[in-house]
């Protein structure tokens, strides 16, 4: 399965083999595995970028982003509402809400970008604050969900 997802990331992000990142600097792609919730909201993040670079105007030309977008906050909601402690503050779980801010202040939301930042910190903090992240590598929190 590795092998796939290493491939995958050199079709899909060609940039990545010519400017010199390592499989370890590729470490967010690792909850695209296991987590549907990452992996919907980081399809959702790839078609607006499309929708932006091709002069689309989202959501209207765009059910695509749409639906992934839909699915991966519903999958994210009921992680939060019903997920244990740790599954909470997991390290996907915060790739999903990064990604989300993200791509709201892409979209120039920038009200929705605000909100995901509160909710990002919440989660900062319930794995003890910015300390718990020094370092090349964050705590090994990764829940699997």
């Amino acid at each position: 399965m590795k092998a796939v997802f290493d491939i995958a990331a050199r079709a899909l992000f060609p940039l990545v083999v010519v400017t010199g990142y390592s499989n370890k600097d590729m470490a967010w792609f690792n909850p695209l595995k296991f987590d549907p919730a990452y992996l919907h909201v980081t399809v959702f993040a790839a078609e607006i970028f499309m929708d932006k670079v091709l002069d689309r105007q989202y959501p209207a030309t765009n059910r695509d982003a749409t639906v992934h977008f839909l699915k991966g906050v519903q999958i994210l909601r009921e992680r939060l509402l019903l997920g244990d402690e740790n599954t909470k503050p997991s390290d996907s779980t915060i790739a999903v809400v990064l990604t989300l801010a993200l791509s709201a202040l892409f979209m120039g939301e920038g009200e929705t970008f605000n909100h995901h930042m509160v909710g990002l910190r919440k989660m900062v903090n319930l794995r003890g604050g910015m300390a718990a992240f020094r370092g090349n590598q964050a705590p090994h929190r990764n829940v699997q969900v």
